[in-house]
């Protein structure tokens, strides 16, 4: 098992980069992106390089499976909050940001970065990321509707949130951009994909929101700021604020039933998952 010392020496503070590819990007143009995770309409994460992120993480289960005995474990005491390792929960490999801990009960809260889901794991779960692993940048990107806000409500209903998430999770669709949040690294979307309802007709999706009185426009920048007022920010969904515990592990578990079988993947470089 590694000591914090080594830990920190291995590591040389090499940062971790997102995949918000500011460069590449345009206002008002068509992206494909996955939806990995959603809190509500107002705060959910999306991939945009999809190839990239399947065999990454084929790549991962792979790489750590081939790893022996415990000597690429690392101690809950190694690893400061916010500091970056590969947590190990329901039969798969991810890598985490470490939020908090809780020595007492041998627990730590993490965010895994390429899914945009937050959980917590037994301290004995927890690896070293290696280096070239942290070359890869962060997959998940945080998204939101633009000019949307919950209907005649402060806050997003369980139904509507229940309803968005069956429309969006896990399916390749087509987002307009609308506007970059530099700051944040958030991509603002204007209207996703369409998709198909249980009566085989195609709507889009923040329509069909507004239509079934799960949501309404938003007419002024006053009432978008109000919004976000009332909205937890991303970096508190992202360390457990209001998490679901149940459904974070049946996304994992899903995820884990999704890659039934791995086989062998051999990589040279990992610049092949961006940079």
């Amino acid at each position: 098992m590694i000591n914090v010392l080594e830990y920190i020496a291995y590591q040389e503070q090499i940062p971790m980069s997102y995949c918000y590819d500011r460069e590449a990007w345009e206002g008002d143009k068509d992206y494909r992106m996955i939806v990995t995770n959603v809190f509500s309409p107002s705060q959910f994460w999306v991939v945009s390089r999809i190839q990239q992120h399947d065999l990454f993480h084929r790549y991962m289960q792979y790489h750590y499976n081939m790893l022996e005995g415990d000597s690429f474990k690392l101690s809950c005491y190694s690893v400061p909050c916010t500091e970056f390792c590969v947590i190990k929960t329901n039969g798969s490999f991810y890598r985490a940001m470490l939020v908090s801990m809780d020595l007492d009960r041998r627990i730590v809260r993490v965010f895994l970065v390429d899914y945009g889901i937050s959980t917590q794991v037994n301290t004995d779960n927890l690896y070293l990321l290696f280096k070239e692993l942290r070359k890869v940048p962060m997959f998940a990107i945080r998204a939101t509707l633009s000019d949307l806000g919950p209907y005649e409500s402060s806050t997003w209903s369980p139904d509507a949130i229940e309803a968005f998430r069956k429309m969006v999770m896990n399916k390749a669709l087509k987002c307009k951009l609308k506007y970059l949040d530099d700051l944040n690294a958030i991509v603002e979307l204007d209207e996703l994909d369409e998709y198909h309802d249980q009566t085989g007709e195609r709507n889009l999706i923040k329509k069909t929101l507004i239509d079934k009185k799960f949501a309404e426009p938003l007419v002024d920048a006053l009432e978008v700021h109000d919004l976000e007022l009332r909205n937890h920010l991303f970096k508190q969904v992202e360390a457990g604020v209001d998490c679901d515990p149940d459904l974070s592990e049946k996304m994992l578990k899903d995820i884990t039933a999704s890659y039934p079988y791995i086989g062998e993947i051999l990589i040279n470089n990992v610049s092949i998952f961006g940079n």
